[in-house]
């Protein structure tokens, strides 16, 4: 496991010398942990070599303040951190069960991480938070964001949410699931999540009071 976990940090650190742009804009924080999360999830794989069991790992981002560092007694300590923003990322993750997908990012975070491709997936109730948390799944790295393909899928997965939040009727909806069906064939890297969109009418209902 330790290597790799080498491996990992290696292909991070190529992948952000390669994309200084992004870091620079991002001033290395938001845009490192999306984009780490984005190559370790690349690199599960690699346990295969190892003759590990396939790994499945769910990912909620959020970005905010937070109380970081060692906390505890004299005689046990850990390093921790904790806050608001910390509880956010937890129940994000969590949310990635229903949205079906595994990576998925909280509220302002996206407007940090906006040269990454990310596509809307809704609001959802998060306990403690009076109202539903926006909530935005990653789908790719910047060259994915200005691709052709993903300004295609953004146009019609925007179009078709549009539509299920216009609580259609049952022979609509099922004409909507076929037309996701087909962009899932499309995009295999977002094909679980396109599939079960029609199953999350509500979270696409949300409108700010």
């Amino acid at each position: 496991m330790a290597d790799l976990a080498d491996r990992v940090v290696k292909i991070v650190a190529a992948h952000l010398g390669a994309n200084r742009r992004l870091v620079a804009m991002h001033q290395e924080t938001d845009a490192l942990a999306t984009v780490t999360a984005q190559v370790f999830l690349k690199m599960l794989p690699l346990l295969a070599d190892k003759g590990i069991p396939p790994i499945a790992i769910r990912i909620g981002l959020a970005s905010g303040p937070a109380c970081v560092g060692n906390m505890g007694s004299s005689e046990r300590f850990d390093y921790s951190v904790l806050g608001e923003t910390v509880n956010t990322a937890a129940r994000t993750e969590s949310s990635c069960k229903r949205a079906a997908h595994d990576i998925l990012l909280a509220g302002d975070m996206r407007t940090e991480t906006k040269a990454l491709a990310w596509l809307p997936a809704g609001h959802m109730a998060m306990k403690g938070k009076s109202l539903p948390e926006p909530i935005f799944a990653l789908v790719g790295d910047e060259t994915e964001q200005t691709s052709h393909a993903f300004a295609e899928l953004l146009r019609e997965h925007n179009h078709l949410i549009t539509k299920i939040a216009e609580k259609p009727k049952s022979h609509t909806l099922a004409t909507i699931h076929q037309l996701l069906d087909e962009m899932a064939l499309h995009h295999p890297n977002c094909s679980t999540y396109l599939r079960g969109l029609t199953a999350r009418v509500e979270d696409f209902q949300f409108a700010k009071p």
